[in-house]
């Protein structure tokens, strides 16, 4: 039988086992979470149990934007040696296919701001013709957010 280590109100395995503090295992739903009540409180919460096999076998609390990355691939795999801790930014640095892919083409943002033309639209006193198309009119004609239409319009995109 793997060594088992306290962690708050449950205890975990080496290997990667979860038990609840009645000594029952409680295994991973498809998408890798345990609900477990860590608190002794009767609430559970659902947690990735990955990262509850590493924080209760380091002893570190990991903050918010550490990922757990498994060594093997394989994410049934929760044992302590196959898990390895990675920033969200080194990560989206070191794997370029992850980084945000930019919806418009260089020559659409700028078609795109000049349609806004805001300062056009502001010698005409935003009337008439020149009244449209404001942010949100462009964030439905182009079904994106309006930080991207606020970024297009800036000259940041």
């Amino acid at each position: 039988m793997a060594e088992r280590v306290q962690f708050r109100n449950i205890e975990v395995s080496l290997s990667g086992e979860i038990f609840d503090r009645s000594g029952r295992q409680v295994r991973p739903r498809p998408n890798g979470k345990v609900t477990v009540d860590l608190d002794g409180t009767g609430r559970k919460k659902s947690l990735l149990a990955s990262r509850i096999v590493y924080e209760a076998c380091s002893g570190e609390k990991l903050p918010r934007t550490s990922l757990i990355r498994y060594c093997d691939g394989n994410p049934g795999n929760t044992s302590f040696e196959n898990l390895v801790v990675v920033s969200r930014r080194d990560l989206l640095r070191d794997t370029p296919g992850l980084r945000k892919k930019k919806k418009f083409s260089e020559k659409k943002a700028a078609s795109i701001a000049r349609e806004y033309n805001r300062d056009e639209r502001k010698k005409h006193n935003f009337e008439g013709e020149w009244a449209h198309p404001s942010i949100a009119d462009l964030c439905r004609k182009y079904g994106c957010s309006r930080s991207t239409i606020q970024k297009i319009v800036a000259g940041e995109y």
